[in-house]
């Protein structure tokens, strides 16, 4: 068995080249979406297993967080050493709507953007979280690298629900927008809406009941 959360460094044509030797030889492979074992996410499964809002037709995941231009260079701004947030958040956030749903998808279309053209260099980011925060002041002698990978993110799907019809699903993320609100997972269906809000791993769940007309936390 082969796990890997990024790509070893390689090239795209060196990672097809890999992803064929490996199945060629039927060595199982995949990236690891495990925010999508998330407690809320797990629970949302049961939910929509059960019917609670009937077939779902609709699905959103939004996520925005502004960082800041000045953010040190890291593995995160280069697209060989598995930067980018399609690589990095969008696998995460597909992960959920695929556990959630039980669905497959079917056919898939957007576009990933670069927003930044250089980075600074600085102290090294060794605890990713400190990416969101930390920065460097440049002077004269501030030395700057290039960056190619992306920083936002616009999917648009077609997921084969279990039930045999399909959902239109909207992924959509950029680190250049501050939101107003949290980030959320949400899914339309017949009977209602179900709403997963929080940080990359929800831990908040609410329902939208049609008949009752407003939401309901559920615990």
């Amino acid at each position: 068995h082969i796990m890997c959360d990024k790509p070893l460094g390689l090239n795209a044509k060196d990672a097809r080249a890999m992803l064929a030797a490996v199945e060629q030889v039927c060595v199982r492979h995949a990236y690891g979406s495990t925010s999508c074992l998330a407690p809320a996410c797990v629970y949302a499964r049961q939910l929509l297993a059960e019917g609670l809002i009937g077939p779902v037709h609709g699905i959103e995941s939004i996520d925005h967080f502004n960082v800041s231009p000045l953010s040190p260079y890291s593995w995160i701004y280069e697209l060989e050493l598995g930067g980018g947030l399609l690589n990095n958040l969008f696998t995460h956030k597909l992960g959920q709507a695929l556990l959630i749903t039980g669905g497959a998808v079917r056919e898939v279309a957007g576009e990933a953007r670069p927003l930044f053209d250089y980075a600074p260099l600085g102290e090294p980011i060794h605890d990713f979280r400190n990416f969101f925060t930390q920065t460097v002041e440049p002077d004269q002698t501030t030395q700057w690298r290039a960056v190619n990978a992306d920083m936002a993110y616009t999917v648009l799907a077609r997921i084969q629900m279990p039930q045999g019809h399909q959902a239109r699903a909207l992924f959509t993320s950029s680190g250049r927008a501050a939101c107003r609100n949290a980030g959320y997972l949400a899914f339309y269906g017949e009977c209602g809406s179900l709403h997963l809000s929080g940080p990359n791993a929800p831990d908040r769940v609410e329902h939208f009941d049609p008949a009752r007309g407003e939401w309901q936390e559920l615990p």
